[in-house]
């Protein structure tokens, strides 16, 4: 999504929707938090995704400057996921999404 489009929105958490809203968007964020990691572990934690549409979302999550993708020039190549310092800081405290999904589990 491009800068025209988010400043055309008008609602902070519409925007955060609009942004986030892709089907493990925010399963990728939760799993970056504090840590870099390579796409085959990134599959490993969002088993459900498809590699297909783990590279798409990944794909956007870094147009979106959410992500950020750290290439090692080395053969073979070698890539590692992480999130950017200003959405680090603002992922750092999932303590509420947690507790609300770890009720709904129990229930």
């Amino acid at each position: 999504m491009n800068g025209d489009q988010l400043a055309s929105l008008e609602c902070p958490v519409g925007t955060v929707m609009t942004v986030l809203g892709g089907k493990y968007k925010v399963l990728i964020c939760f799993r970056l938090v504090g840590r870099m990691l390579r796409y085959s572990e990134l599959a490993c934690r969002v088993p459900r995704a498809s590699p297909k549409m783990l590279s798409q979302q990944l794909k956007e999550l870094e147009a979106d400057d959410i992500m950020h993708l750290e290439m090692y020039p080395q053969v073979p190549p070698k890539v590692k996921y992480s999130l950017t310092r200003t959405r680090r800081e603002a992922c750092a405290d999932n303590s509420g999404h947690v507790e609300v999904g770890r009720g709904a589990l129990r229930q």
